[in-house]
């Protein structure tokens, strides 16, 4: 089982990696993307808040800060 140190290491190399392929994007590819991004956000927006209102929920249920 890898670390949480381990993990972000190996997520930051992949964000790294990503950001040089996607620098060598057209603008066009890139607004496309962010796009198709955006529609799905919309798509699933009820899902992502019930998720999202779950987590809050868990949180104060743990003592959470607010804020956190």
């Amino acid at each position: 089982m890898q670390s949480v140190a381990d993990e972000l290491e190996v997520k930051a190399g992949a964000a790294r990696k990503a950001s040089r392929t996607l620098a060598n994007l057209t603008s066009d590819i890139k607004d496309r993307a962010l796009r198709s991004i955006a529609d799905g956000l919309l798509a699933d927006q009820s899902e992502i808040l019930d998720a999202n209102a779950r987590d809050i929920a868990t949180g104060n249920d743990k003592g959470l800060a607010e804020s956190f």
